[in-house]
């Protein structure tokens, strides 16, 4: 399912805003709430129910875009983040379902296999992905598969850890902290790659805006510390 929830979040951030796309994933924590509360009959106290609106509102935050531009939200954006969002969400509470009785390296091989097979599929059944792909390697193989493990081995990484977390707390909770410092994340390595590749990248680094984005980032730290020691 998280490799779907991929496509349908491709193709939002193809067609809107960036920043428009990073405030949308916060629907995962409420899905992942109704979800978990469902099926794991995982129920939050009061204190972190705050805690994580906390770390929401400052996620949102951090995405706002400073100049005062208005999103422009249109619904096939929405939607495309709500079946992203709701996907994600299935994930996450269905591999906690079942791993929190079986073993943990098991359910990762299982749907690691799973995201492999349906891979080929793609590059079996999609002509404009697999021409895309044979054209890519063609003319840049090297750098093509460079960047693409790096992409991997950091992207396993991160899933797995997340996984992990899964079977440590409520799915809500890591939810919140995942999508949260992913905004946070998104801002410091933008403005790291402005200073130093500014001919590549050009953020928003002026006083104002980061002011704002220091107060997102604090309030998401003071909201994920209340989760984690409470």
């Amino acid at each position: 399912m998280r490799p779907t929830s991929y496509y349908f979040y491709y193709k939002a951030i193809a067609i809107a805003d960036a920043s428009l796309v990073a405030a949308l994933i916060q629907l995962a924590v409420v899905f992942d709430y109704i979800l978990a509360l469902l099926f794991l009959h995982e129920r939050l106290r009061i204190i972190q129910i705050l805690a994580g609106l906390v770390i929401i509102a400052g996620s949102l935050i951090i995405t706002l875009d400073t100049k005062g531009n208005a999103w422009n939200l249109r619904p096939q954006v929405l939607l495309l983040m709500v079946m992203s969002s709701g996907l994600t969400s299935v994930s996450f509470v269905s591999f906690k379902f079942v791993a929190r009785d079986t073993n943990f390296a098991a359910t990762q091989f299982y749907s690691y296999s799973c995201a492999l097979v349906i891979g080929a599929a793609v590059f079996c059944f999609s002509r404009s992905a697999r021409s895309s792909f044979l054209l890519t390697m063609s003319r840049k193989r090297a750098a093509a598969l460079g960047l693409s493990q790096i992409n991997e081995v950091v992207h396993f990484g991160g899933l797995l850890a997340g996984n992990y977390a899964l079977l440590l707390a409520p799915v809500a909770v890591v939810s919140a902290v995942m999508t949260s410092t992913q905004s946070v994340y998104m801002v410091l390595i933008g403005a790291l790659l402005t200073v130093t590749f500014s001919h590549l990248i050009k953020e928003n680094i002026s006083r104002d805006h980061l002011v704002v984005k220091l107060a997102a980032i604090t309030m998401i730290t003071a909201g994920t510390l209340g989760l984690v020691l409470m």
